[in-house]
């Protein structure tokens, strides 16, 4: 009896994890700009720096190249990673020392130097948008949804479907 239940428990576990994970990126992807946390000033320093992840214990520490700023009176790094460096130089050419900005952010977390960029504004102009955060958050979302299908499809396909020839 022991071992059918551990066996149950087994089998229903990863479909709990990918729903719950689904469910975060739904959670990510209906959350406006204004339910993030915003902090407003003006910028005293920005360009390339590293943003180093320290990962946990399965994963590995990464660093990257990113586009970072900081404003005056707040000690706190923002910032924001992509991969067309293109995009780094136009942040650049739009963004100066002593202009006013909002950075809409997650907030603090403790496995990395910096803190994600979700939004820029500058004068009511957006500088990075909400919608390429939320397009990470679409891919992670299929990715668990087709993963999720796939757990209860693969053995349907091969088990119960060649069980009944």
């Amino acid at each position: 009896m022991i071992k059918k239940i551990t066996i149950v428990v087994s089998v229903l576990i990863l479909p709990f994890i990918f729903c719950f994970l689904i469910y975060i990126q739904i959670s990510q992807i209906t959350k406006t700009k204004d339910q993030f946390n915003v902090n407003e000033g003006k910028v005293e320093s920005f360009g390339i720096t590293l943003k180093t992840y320290k990962g946990g214990q399965r994963s590995p520490k990464t660093v990257s190249e990113v586009f970072y700023i900081k404003l005056k009176n707040n000690e706190t790094t923002f910032s924001y990673f992509n991969r067309n460096e293109n995009e780094y130089v136009r942040l650049k050419e739009k963004i100066k020392s002593g202009d006013a900005v909002k950075v809409y952010n997650e907030g603090y977390n403790a496995s990395q130097n910096t803190i994600d960029i979700i939004q820029l504004e500058k004068n009511h102009e957006i500088l990075i948008n909400k919608s390429e955060f939320d397009y990470n958050a679409y891919i992670l979302l299929i990715l668990f949804s087709v993963f999720l299908i796939l757990y209860f499809y693969i053995p349907y396909k091969y088990i119960y479907l060649k069980s009944k020839k």
